[in-house]
């Protein structure tokens, strides 16, 4: 009787397994939609189909659910189904990749074995609550030093196994290496490296191909996103690689708002611990490259993803150099390079929200994507046969190495100092000012301003919107001296704007600030501004009526005493600036009233003598 009982529960179980494999809502088919031109393209993003290569002027590749690959019929788009479902188990090739646990128990070891050049950090977990883990390697690693920094990471989308391969291959090859290799000595001598294998261990987990072969083909994190207390993988998760705080949710081709969509953005930017700890990352170091691997199209792919421009012309020479000691090494191993350009130049999509955005836009980190394959074949996808791991990591260490022993003996920074890049918004116009310095022997001709305008318009096509993006604002180069200031007018009330500084220099222009705002309604009543705060001898009081009135501005203590009439007048609707007399008051906290027929309000400001 027990026997029999165990021979049922044994073949529960395999149900259970065998379900959970199989078990999908829906049939994901992997399909080429033959498109001509960007403005057929555009109907499929918004869909937010889940694109994941093609060619440029032909087709692309996509997977899609059966009711968005009925919508694209009807379409009349002409569509050939590569893969009629992609998801089941792998009865082989699969357990040569690092499941959860063993990716923690390799770099414990690697910590345990090379304990002065590599240390272990736990940065933080999940949804689910899965550990996200940090390696950092350097000679010194219990100190930070005064070294040129590198950051790599892996498995930003769950379905990429084989990108946790390359890092965790990266990090054996170099300690290793340390003391018996010269360049990998030379590399841990000079440079501070920071490693992520397992961006989004949540995510990895669910997928489940290196526990389990399970080919799910889940890409995103594990956010419950209407909060039910139940995963659903219809409308769950967030696609990290638009989640990053760098023009989040520019539109809706490169990322979607919905969150059923494979590119769902999240609820708002850097709202994912994920992200988060990146961004952290980023904040406390001084990363001068940035690595992300994914797959499974070959492709080296660089800034800006979000509006398909390129940066400005000597950091794109910086970037061409650093993708060439990359391609050096990738062609050594297998024979050929990687073609390089945005993701619309390659694979035909935009993207916002992504991390080579966000780390070179934001921190001028020299930042990008390497999908890391050297073909695509729909019955491998995104999970080739383990068989390809030593041959693929291979390739990509060798560009890896290459890249550390540029940084660390042939890097040469344009070094521009952008400090304190701030927008004051009135009605009508927006006050920018910023500080700027020159390092290294750069100098600098003056500045350029940029205007996007947020709020979304019509265009006829996608080019006409690219080139409508960026309006240049100053007529003649921008000069003076700290801290520089520029008035831009003629502006829409209530409207969102985005400004981005370039820093013109001898070798050519350097975009290396953004900023926005929003400016007032035209109908607003209110103090918006006191400056310099804490007053001492002085203060100036900005101020907007949304009607002609007799305005007041009327100063109290604390005790509600009168201690200044500063203005008392018949005033036009609109912006006004007055200054305040405030030498002859005791140094202390007051309270500043702007008073018409109709309405009140008050600012609390203080005094310092």
């Amino acid at each position: 009787m027990r026997k029999l009982i165990g021979i049922l529960l044994l073949i529960l179980v395999a149900f259970v397994i065998a379900s959970s494999a199989n078990a999908f809502q829906d049939k994901l088919s992997m399909v080429r939609i033959y498109v001509q031109s960007d403005s057929e393209l555009v109907p499929l993003e918004h869909l937010g189909i889940d694109i994941i290569g093609g060619k440029i002027g032909q087709y692309i590749d996509a997977l899609v659910f059966s009711d968005d690959l009925k919508k694209i019929t009807e379409m009349n788009y002409q569509v050939e189904v590569l893969k009629e479902e992609v998801r089941g188990q792998k009865d082989r090739g699969y357990t040569g990749y690092h499941t959860y646990d063993e990716v923690y128990t390799e770099l414990l070891n690697t910590q345990s074995d090379h304990p002065s050049i590599a240390k272990l950090y736990d940065l933080g977990v999940g949804w689910d609550g899965h550990h996200i883990y940090a390696m950092k390697i350097s000679d010194n690693v219990d100190t930070e030093e005064d070294e040129r920094e590198l950051f790599s990471h892996g498995c930003t989308h769950s379905r990429e196994p084989m990108t946790v391969e390359i890092v965790l291959r990266e990090i054996k090859e170099l300690t290793d290496g340390y003391g018996t290799d010269p360049d990998c000595t030379h590399i841990i001598d000079n440079l501070q490296i920071w490693f992520i294998p397992l961006l989004n261990p949540d995510g990895y987990v669910h997928d489940g191909f290196a526990e389990h072969g399970w080919e799910s083909y889940w890409r995103k994190n594990m956010r419950d996103n209407d909060d039910d207390g139940v995963f659903e993988d219809s409308y769950d998760g967030v696609d990290l690689n638009r989640n990053y705080p760098f023009e989040w949710g520019y539109d809706d081709e490169g990322s979607s708002p919905y969150p059923g969509d494979e590119t769902y953005r999240g609820p708002y930017a850097g709202s994912e611990p994920e992200t988060q700890i990146v961004t952290n990352l980023a904040d406390e170091h001084n990363f001068i490259i940035g690595f992300s691997y994914h797959v499974a199209y070959p492709a080296i792919l660089h800034p800006y993803g979000y509006n398909q421009t390129d940066p400005p012309s000597e950091h794109m020479a910086i970037y061409n150099q650093i993708f060439d000691q990359i391609n050096a090494g990738i062609n050594s191993v297998l024979g050929f390079d990687y073609p390089v350009g945005r993701a619309d130049q390659i694979l035909w999509y935009g993207t916002n929200g992504d991390y080579g955005d966000y780390g070179f836009g934001a921190h001028g980190t020299y930042s990008f994507v390497i999908e890391a394959m050297d073909y695509y074949d729909e019955d491998e996808g995104f999970y080739p046969d383990d068989s390809y791991i030593p041959q693929q990591t291979q390739a990509q260490w060798e560009g890896f190495k290459n890249t550390c022993m540029w940084l660390a003996d042939d890097y040469h920074p344009v070094d521009i100092l952008i400090n304190d890049f701030s927008a004051k918004p009135y009605t009508n116009k927006v006050e920018l000012s910023w500080r700027a310095d020159a390092t290294e022997g750069e100098d600098i001709s003056g500045f350029n301003l940029y205007r996007h305008n947020t709020v979304a318009e019509s265009y006829s096509s996608p080019l006409q919107k690219q080139e409508a993006d960026w309006v240049k604002v100053n007529n003649s180069l921008i000069t003076g001296q700290n801290p520089y200031c520029y008035t831009d007018g003629g502006l829409k009330a209530s409207t969102h704007y985005d400004y981005k500084l370039e820093v013109v220099v001898s070798e050519g222009g350097s975009t290396c600030a953004v900023t926005s705002t929003e400016t007032l309604s035209a109908t607003s009543f209110g103090i918006f501004s006191v400056y310099p705060l804490p007053a001492d001898d002085s203060a100036t009081v900005e101020f907007t009526l949304d009607k002609p009135c007799k305005a007041t501005l009327n100063l109290y203590d604390l005790s509600g005493r009168l201690t200044t009439v500063v203005l008392s007048d018949n005033l036009e609707a609109g912006e006004h600036r007055q200054t305040m007399d405030t030498a002859g008051l005791a140094s202390g906290l007051y309270i500043l009233e702007l008073r018409n027929d109709q309405a009140s309000t008050t600012r609390a400001i203080l005094v310092s003598h």
